[in-house]
């Protein structure tokens, strides 16, 4: 049976609006202070990972419009993908001034991957990238903000950021029962595959190598790294994926 979670059309309306106060991209003009505290590398690669995440997410968003059940949810997925376009657009135009694209990270790769081949519903990719993912997102881009004080980034940022959690609003409105009627094997599966794509996408840089894995998964207590699910539980919890009283599938 088709759900109907409210507040969609209240969400349309913002994201149309939103559209209008878009940042432009960086041009030939536009002063830009390269990095002078980390290699310029190093800087780079951080930028190319938000990029190709972006792709990434419109790619899903893409996927999953008109699987959702629901004709609004639809529009906001499409709303979506196109805003995820425009970031990418944004931090191509960015890179392009201070040095080339890197390659996408593999494990990050290997994890989006992975989200792409899921034979998982609609609700349950949404959940990974509009509530962990998009909602990770919108603090990593406030780390890379305070790391790296560079006006055109952070101009970019910023306004991307205002889109991003547009998009966990619409993550947690349309999942807003969407797993009551779950049994807990459905939900811990669902559950499973998140964590499993947050460990596989935030590994520990010690295993990487990567400036990106080190903002990625900056909350670190002395030399001890968390566990993915320590990271992603409320959230799940947010979305009675997991629910209060249970105890987290290992």
């Amino acid at each position: 049976m088709q759900r109907t979670p409210p507040n969609l059309d209240n969400l349309l309306r913002k994201a149309t609006a939103a559209r209008h106060g878009r940042a432009k991209a960086v041009t030939a003009s536009e002063t830009i202070r390269p990095p002078s505290r980390i290699i310029r590398t190093a800087f780079t690669d951080v930028v190319s990972q938000l990029l190709h995440a972006e792709r990434a997410t419109g790619e899903m968003c893409r996927l999953i419009a008109g699987r959702s059940g629901n004709p609004l949810a639809d529009v906001l997925l499409n709303d979506q993908a196109n805003d995820e376009r425009h970031h990418a657009e944004l931090y191509e135009s960015y890179l392009a001034r201070i040095g080339d694209i890197r390659p996408i990270d593999s494990r990050l790769s290997e994890a989006l991957d992975a989200m792409r081949e899921t034979t998982f519903d609609a609700e349950a990719i949404i959940a990974a990238f509009n509530v962990v993912l998009e909602g990770e997102a919108v603090k990593l881009q406030q780390d890379c903000i305070d790391r790296f004080t560079y006006p055109a980034l952070t101009r970019i940022i910023q306004s991307i950021g205002r889109d991003e959690a547009g998009h966990v609003a619409f993550g947690h409105t349309f999942l807003k029962g969407a797993f009551s009627d779950m049994t807990s094997d459905e939900r811990f599966g669902i559950y499973r595959h998140i964590r499993h794509f947050w460990q596989t996408a935030a590994a520990p840089p010690g295993e990487t190598g990567s400036l990106f894995a080190t903002i990625l998964t900056r909350r670190r207590s002395r030399n001890t790294w968390p566990p993915a699910g320590i990271i992603i539980m409320p959230r799940c919890n947010a979305l009675a994926l997991i629910h209060e009283s249970e105890k987290a599938p290992v």
